[in-house]
């Protein structure tokens, strides 16, 4: 029998191949928050939840490369006690919920990934101290 892991990961892989020959994009604007498909991941990775892998994301920057867009996005979470440090960052977002900004879990994500519209944004004066924050890790 496969380890609930290793089914999380087929089902997964399914799920990315669907994603992926998606033609459709959404169109995210920085600073604001989409629920992302972001996959079945290894080890300290976070992962998304449910059926479509999905979990918050806060797009940070957003790019085009060949005409194709995505975004440079950190995963949040609204499990925010016991989490602080260089690799946290606390706010509350516009709809009032707590977030935490994993900022180990900072990369690139296509925008196919994107399942929602905005959920949320981050307000600016967070926004830029979040963007120092980053900055302090490199």
């Amino acid at each position: 029998m496969k380890a609930i892991n290793e089914f999380l990961f087929d089902i997964w892989s399914d799920k990315k191949k669907e994603i992926h020959k998606q033609t459709r994009r959404k169109i995210v604007k920085q600073g604001y928050i989409y629920w992302t498909s972001i996959g079945q991941n290894i080890g300290c990775e976070v992962y998304g939840k449910g059926d479509r892998f999905l979990r918050p994301v806060l797009v940070l920057k957003c790019f085009k490369i060949k005409n194709e867009p995505f975004f440079i996005g950190v995963a949040l979470s609204s499990k925010t006690k016991g989490k602080s440090g260089a690799a946290f960052y606390k706010f509350v977002d516009s709809k009032g919920s707590e977030q935490i900004a994993l900022l180990s879990q900072l990369r690139a994500f296509d925008n196919k990934r994107v399942k929602s519209d905005f959920s949320a944004k981050i307000k600016n004066d967070d926004f830029e101290k979040l963007k120092s924050k980053i900055k302090a890790l490199f």
